[in-house]
């Protein structure tokens, strides 16, 4: 390899390298162990879910390490969490990203479904409604 070519692989990725890259990648795959998939980077809507508060925060954590390392983030004011199946206990559970405090959901659409703290009830009755007419 000639010298030049060598001294690129030391350069750092511009963030237009990067989002074509992404961009590229088929959905339902992950880069890393982390198992995010690419398409947690190409929308602009995000689901993370999980059915403990501890391990919805760890998702967090990680996503907001992501997004510092992009220059990305999520805004406070327009998301929310959810944590499907909450015990008592996790009811009340602040969940963060970096500093800023994330809203508990009760339910939310997402790609045309409803899902709500106990499931997609909303969304299966619907369906059935429509079904009977």
């Amino acid at each position: 390899m000639e010298k030049k070519n060598a001294d690129k692989l030391n350069e750092r990725f511009s963030k237009e390298e990067v989002e074509r890259c992404v961009k590229r990648q088929k959905n339902g795959k992950a880069a890393g162990p982390d198992g995010i998939p690419y398409e947690m980077y190409k929308n602009d809507d995000v689901v993370v879910m999980n059915d403990s508060a501890d391990e919805l925060q760890s998702l967090l954590d990680v996503v907001d390490g992501y997004g510092r390392n992009f220059g990305v983030w999520f805004s406070s004011e327009k998301s929310e969490v959810m944590i499907v199946n909450r015990s008592e206990d996790e009811s009340n559970a602040v969940k963060r990203t970096g500093e800023n405090e994330m809203n508990l959901a009760r339910e939310y659409k997402y790609l045309g479904m409803w899902v709500s703290l106990s499931g997609c009830e909303k969304t299966k009755n619907e369906k059935i409604g429509l079904v009977n007419q």
